[in-house]
């Protein structure tokens, strides 16, 4: 049995934490974004993604500007998926791995 509801299950009796870190939480969301700047797709790009592949597991980090935004990437990490669906339309989504709010 495979107990997936959450560090908060009412199936599951758990022994207390002590000094143990919070729990962590995986999170992912998704959105559906049209491309309108011309300058950002061409026949078989949009943006840095291939319109004919879906790219998986991206963590790349060059698009930060500052070593603050990288070094904070670095301790919360995220990766992102992207899926073209077609002409400027692409679908995104990004995991944030294990994250300890608080």
């Amino acid at each position: 049995i495979v107990d997936c509801t959450g560090h908060e299950s009412k199936l599951v009796r758990k022994e207390t934490r002590g000094s143990d870190p919070l729990p962590g939480f995986q999170i992912a969301y998704g959105f559906m974004v049209d491309v309108k700047d011309n300058s950002a797709y061409t026949e078989k790009c949009i943006g840095p993604y291939d319109k004919e592949a879906m790219t998986l597991f991206d963590y790349r980090t060059d698009h930060f500007l500052d070593k603050e935004s990288e070094k904070k990437a670095e301790k919360i990490p995220t990766f992102m998926y992207a899926m073209p669906i077609n002409d400027n339309k692409i679908f995104f989504e990004e995991t944030s791995l294990v994250a300890r709010p608080g």
